[in-house]
């Protein structure tokens, strides 16, 4: 019967280790004191956003009698983008007995030229037109040559057209239009549309710890954050004058537990960066802590790149403190369930925040169950550890019924 006693024990040992709770790690950020009482803003930091649910459900704002004190959030503006026909510099712009030149320049010496917007006098013809290059405005290259279908623009006195080239970066360009079988065109301008980015007080700029590696033809930026990084835009900062890269987002996929073989990238998003750009990526908006940006170089040598930042809308507490009182947020479960205050009913009616304030620095908290057992079949080790203990009890206990018994006394 000590054997069955000690046997018993094991048992019941593997079984609690089986049946033990799962922790999560949750956070703890001090408020500053407030001295009038009334409604605040309370500014999210990064790694507060990071740490929490996507939707923030498992936020609190705790008075230090541990009550909970009603919040609505902000969500900040995204960056806006705006568009600007300018005008290139036309050094030359004469019809000639069976063609139309156009000579014009890039706007500074580490321009790409791409897109070229054309302003014609308003015309019904069609006409066969080609693209050169020149680095000193003597000898001209080939570029590319098109059809250009004019059908004239009924709301106006001109039409404008599209012309999509191969990027170059040439000092000189020359526009020749075909006019060996009709009257020439009235070429009115030639242009090129800047993109300028509007930032919005509402993002914020946060940078992001990373590591390179290049290989042919390709870089990898490697990021991993130590917390959710829930990112509404990208900031690359390159130093090279002249480049135009394609680039994409990639994450790991999950690895199988019977399959512990490395899996293939995810897609997630795709992009353009360039020094013609004003502007950088901005996206739908993305969370993920471990992540490759995948930049395409090409035969081109990989850039220079100084700086890498992501995009982020501010997330913003509207709360009503009370002076005299402490306050902490608390985040971290993964379980809870966001919360239903009567203050969303009222969002339209409070009054205009008193001041600003920011949280302190996250602490962590002494981790605490979550809800539901661990014992899941991914836990292998513990499958394994309890047929075998179950096996060894079955034997056991088939050996004590064989065994004669003894008298009492």
């Amino acid at each position: 019967m000590k054997q069955w006693g000690s046997w018993r024990g094991v048992t019941a040992a593997v079984f609690a280790l089986g049946l033990s709770h799962s922790f999560a790690q949750q956070w703890k950020a001090e408020l500053p004191a407030v001295e009038k009482a009334g409604v605040y803003r309370i500014v999210l930091s990064p790694e507060m956003v990071g740490r929490s649910q996507a939707i923030l459900g498992d936020l609190r704002i705790m008075n230090e009698e541990g009550q909970e004190v009603p919040w609505l959030v902000e969500f900040g503006d995204h960056d806006t983008f705006s568009d600007t026909l300018i005008d290139f510099e036309v050094l030359r712009n004469e019809s000639g007995p069976r063609r139309t030149i156009v000579d014009f320049v890039p706007p500074s010496p580490d321009f790409i030229t791409e897109v070229i917007h054309l302003q014609f006098k308003n015309a019904i013809v069609t006409k066969e037109l080609d693209l050169r290059g020149s680095y000193d405005g003597e000898h001209w290259y080939f570029i590319k040559g098109e059809r250009l279908d004019l059908t004239g623009d009924p709301e106006s006195t001109y039409t404008m057209r599209i012309l999509y080239a191969p990027k170059n970066d040439y000092g000189y360009y020359r526009l020749a239009i075909n006019d060996s079988l009709s009257a020439p065109l009235k070429v009115l301008s030639v242009k090129w549309k800047k993109a300028t980015r509007n930032r919005s007080a509402g993002m914020q700029g946060v940078s992001m710890p990373w590591t390179r590696t290049d290989s042919a033809g390709r870089t990898w930026l490697r990021v991993q954050s130590p917390y959710m990084i829930a990112m509404d835009g990208l900031d690359i900062v390159v130093e090279d004058r002249r480049y135009q890269r394609q680039c994409y987002i990639e994450v790991p996929l999950k690895r199988s537990t019977r399959m512990p073989l490395e899996l293939p990238q995810g897609r997630v998003e795709s992009f353009t960066i360039g020094s013609n750009q004003a502007w950088s990526p901005a996206f739908r908006s993305l969370r993920m802590d471990t992540f490759n940006i995948v930049i395409h170089n090409g035969d081109d040598q990989p850039l220079k790149i100084a700086r890498l930042e992501y995009r982020q809308r501010k997330r913003t507490l509207i709360a009503e403190l009370q002076s005299g009182m402490r306050y902490a947020l608390t985040t971290g479960d993964t379980k809870r369930a966001p919360p239903h205050y009567d203050l969303i009913h009222f969002k339209d009616k409070l009054p205009e925040p008193i001041a600003t304030i920011e949280h302190g620095p996250l602490i962590a908290l002494a981790a605490t169950p979550e809800a539901g057992p661990s014992l899941a079949p991914s836990r292998w080790w513990i499958w394994a550890g309890l047929v075998a203990v179950l096996g060894i009890v079955g034997f056991m206990a088939v050996r004590m019924l064989r065994e004669p018994q003894q008298p009492n006394g």
